[in-house]
């Protein structure tokens, strides 16, 4: 049998096992400061268990190649004829020599002992050039395993990605800009989750068609963003369906990216059609005013059917049109951030590593975060957008009578609302007081509104402050409800609707 290459130096095994530990204490430090990260690899177990995987065996082919270069440095590789590289003492050259002559004067050959020769040394270019294929190969192999891993296990989604997982799922539409694609299916998949959304011929994520009219039913239409639309969760599981009983019919109408605007533009060229008894506006306090602020160009759909987010820095005529396509390195770039899951999950890891303070302790609001919204006094924009949401909500209202329906508002809380931890990152980043802020503005805002003109509201900020912390109502990496959130709102409006004696709940 033939016996394994010799040990390899003391200071090549320190180098490997010092070089494995600390790799492991680095990936482990970073899980632990992002406990996010943390929970979506304990959620992902087996995804762990392949990174880690992963790494040993890189150390371990990066081991082999040192050693196997360490033989064939020293000359014991290639091995004679399958040989062990053993090492047995050989004697002085002139003994050896003086031997052989003996044994060949008498002509026994057999035991003639071979001369050793001087092992050939390779350059220094030789050897640096085999260091280098040596920890590219590793490389590659343990990138190759985690872009594996992440897509089984722990699918990453960067800025660039977000409209990828959706393709096909709208269509452009004249009237509200774009809108779910009547008859699509998509599956979709995230760190956190997967569902599959599925879209009836009407536009509604339904299973069936909704017809004109439903017997000894309440008709409940729910108008909204993503959050009614149920974002990474099942259509079964969004607060839409959750609200069905024997004596109330609800019709899921939400799409992703909605705005006020659009929901009410929705509403005149395809609520009306489905005869609504009570049209529910769900308004996300974290960016629905914002949408309102920009208009409706802020989002749409490509020729491809991609989700086009349009920058809010750009001229207003600019919004919802393709940027230029990139070139040079900020093409290739750009190609692994649509591609490659493991570009985008160190992309993160590495701007958690090397972000400067400014980065990391205080950055500059902009209308993409929340902050601005929370500010007191209130900005004079803001308060202008504010207006211009309870004005599109006056005119639902007074549409919804004009068919002999009610309008009634829910206000859907954001994350950093409920959860004291975002809130006060929200605080750290932007390096904001408490006393800057007013952290249920947005209610007290629609309060304010409702009162004035006596359109019901269900505000979801209470109950969810009072729901149990040891069961998350919203993702970890997102900022949406997950299913236990869907199913406490759903709960919520069910009673005040009753409560407002809109429904009959049985």
């Amino acid at each position: 049998m033939t016996n394994a290459p010799g040990n390899l130096s003391p200071t090549l095994r320190w180098v490997l096992v010092v070089g494995l530990w600390v790799v492991l204490l680095v990936l482990l430090a970073l899980a632990v400061r992002n406990l996010a990260w943390l929970a979506t690899w304990l959620n992902g177990l087996l995804f762990g268990c392949l990174f880690v995987c992963g790494v040993l065996i890189g150390f371990s082919l990066l081991a082999a190649a040192v050693h196997l270069s360490a033989d064939t440095l020293r000359g014991r590789y290639p091995y004679p004829h399958g040989e062990s590289p053993v090492v047995v003492p050989l004697p002085a050259r002139t003994t050896l020599e003086k031997e052989n002559s003996s044994q060949l004067r008498t002509g026994d050959t057999s035991a003639a002992l071979p001369l050793s020769r001087a092992p050939s040394r390779k350059s220094a270019v030789w050897r640096v050039g085999e260091g280098l294929a040596i920890v590219v190969i590793t490389g590659v192999l343990t990138l190759v395993l985690l872009e594996i891993g992440l897509r089984l296990f722990a699918p990453q989604i960067g800025p660039e990605m977000r409209g990828d997982p959706l393709r096909g799922l709208y269509t452009l539409d004249l009237a509200t800009t774009y809108r779910n694609k009547p008859g699509a299916h998509v599956d979709f998949q995230m760190q956190e989750a997967a569902s599959t959304f599925d879209i009836n011929s009407q536009g509604l994520r339904e299973s069936r068609d909704i017809g004109s009219s439903s017997p000894g039913k309440t008709r409940l239409l729910c108008l909204g963003d993503s959050f009614t639309f149920g974002w990474a969760v099942g259509a079964d599981q969004a607060y839409p369906h959750l609200l069905n009983t024997v004596t109330l019919e609800s019709v899921n109408a939400g799409v992703n990216g909605y705005g006020t605007d659009n929901e009410a533009a929705w509403l005149q060229s395809y609520g009306w059609a489905l005869k609504p008894n009570v049209v529910l506006v769900g308004l996300f306090v974290g960016n629905d005013v914002r949408d309102v602020m920009v208009g409706r160009g802020k989002t749409s759909v490509d020729s491809q059917g991609h989700l086009v987010l349009g920058n809010m820095l750009r001229p207003p005529a600019d919004i919802g049109q393709e940027p230029p396509p990139a070139t040079g390195l900020d093409a290739a770039k750009s190609w692994l951030a649509h591609n490659s899951q493991a570009y985008v999950f160190l992309r993160r890891l590495s701007h958690d590593m090397f972000s400067t303070a400014s980065e990391t302790q205080v950055q500059k609001p902009t209308l993409y975060d929340t902050a601005p919204f929370y500010y007191k006094p209130v900005p004079s924009d803001i308060e202008e957008g504010w207006k211009k949401a309870t004005g599109l909500l006056d005119a639902m209202r007074a549409d919804a009578r004009a068919h002999g329906a009610e309008l009634v508002v829910v206000a859907i809380p954001a994350r950093e609302q409920v959860e004291e931890s975002y809130w006060k990152e929200i605080q750290q980043r932007f390096g904001l007081a408490e006393s800057q802020l007013e952290r249920d503005l947005p209610q007290r805002k629609l309060a304010e509104w409702s009162s004035r003109t006596g359109t019901p509201l269900i505000d979801l900020l209470p109950a969810f402050r009072a729901a149990p912390h040891d069961k998350p109502l919203y993702y970890r990496l997102d900022p949406h409800w997950n299913a236990a959130g869907h199913a406490l709102a759903a709960q919520v409006i069910r009673a005040e609707l009753a409560r407002l004696g809109l429904i009959n709940d049985r």
